[in-house]
């Protein structure tokens, strides 16, 4: 009887210790859990950058000058991919006489789309080796888009390429070379901007520019632009993540549409971004709400 009850003893005690061992081990997984949980939702929220009344100062100004409007009498389709690589245009954008492509990377279907519409295009990216799908009608020149003409650099300034469509009336520009767009555009003369019906690419580095301070560029780009051109689309590149700046969340990277002033009648914009003509450029990851994405400079 003893020995029995010594064995039963034992067996609690035995499941006991397993228990407090399965207990404590669960225990850790959440304490590391609510640990990657506190280190997670930190990362937008510090509180020097998230909601420094500055930086609110410094976004507003920004975003201000490419607050969109809205066309009047015209709608919008999307262009390309659906997903990188895709842009949103006024839905006339096929009576251009030609369409310049800067930066082209592993995808080209918004410049297959434009020769399938009967539109000449000239494509400029240096850091491929080929067209990912050529074309007849696709010109593809191994040359970076800079500020100058250096052609013994395999460089040429926007005016240049835009020059090479000598015979075209209006043209379409879609743009994306990662932050060389700015220099670029600053260093164009307005009468070869003036050619311009459409201009759609993506633009880069909103968040880190304003939480450095080193926004003028950008500023003094908008500026040019405005002067010729009013945005009418607008949207986040979900890759490449945001930062909230001063209470406002700050995309890295915006696609933007811009149109000729000229050409367009413009209005208020009463829609909310992203549009059902968006989409993600990385499938699976969710948007960033925009909304009316409405600025006014403090």
């Amino acid at each position: 009887m003893r020995l029995t009850a010594i064995l039963k003893l034992s067996s609690k005690i035995f499941r006991t210790r397993q228990l407090v061992k399965r207990c404590l081990g669960e225990t850790e997984e959440i304490r590391k859990h609510l640990q990657r949980l506190e280190a997670a939702s930190a990362l937008p929220f510090e509180g020097g950058v998230a909601w420094n009344p500055d930086l609110q100062e410094r976004a507003r100004s920004l975003l201000a000058l490419i607050s969109p409007v809205s066309l009047e009498g015209i709608g919008k389709v999307r262009l390309g991919g659906e997903a990188d690589g895709g842009y949103v245009l006024p839905q006339d954008w096929g009576r251009v006489g030609g369409m310049l492509s800067l930066g082209i990377g592993p995808e080209n279907s918004f410049d297959l789309a434009s020769v399938a519409a009967g539109i000449e295009v000239q494509a400029y990216d240096f850091s491929i080796s080929s067209l990912p799908q050529s074309h007849p009608a696709i010109h593809w020149h191994r040359e970076k888009i800079t500020a100058e003409d250096r052609p013994h650099r395999g460089e040429i300034s926007l005016a240049g390429a835009l020059g090479r469509f000598s015979k075209a009336g209006l043209l379409g520009v879609k743009m994306d070379i990662e932050g060389y767009e700015y220099p670029a555009l600053l260093a164009c003369p307005s009468e070869p901007l003036e050619r311009i019906l459409f201009l759609t690419g993506e633009f880069h580095g909103f968040a880190s520019a304003i939480v450095s301070g080193l926004t003028r560029p950008m500023e003094e780009t908008f500026q040019k632009l405005q002067q010729l051109f009013a945005v009418i689309h607008v949207h986040a590149n979900n890759q490449s993540g945001c930062r909230l700046c001063g209470g406002i969340l700050v995309p890295q990277n915006l696609e933007l549409t811009w149109v000729n002033r000229k050409a367009y009648s413009l209005g208020p914009c009463q829609e909310l971004f992203p549009t059902l003509h968006d989409r993600p450029n990385q499938p699976g990851k969710a948007e960033l709400f925009l909304g009316s994405f409405q600025f006014t400079s403090p």
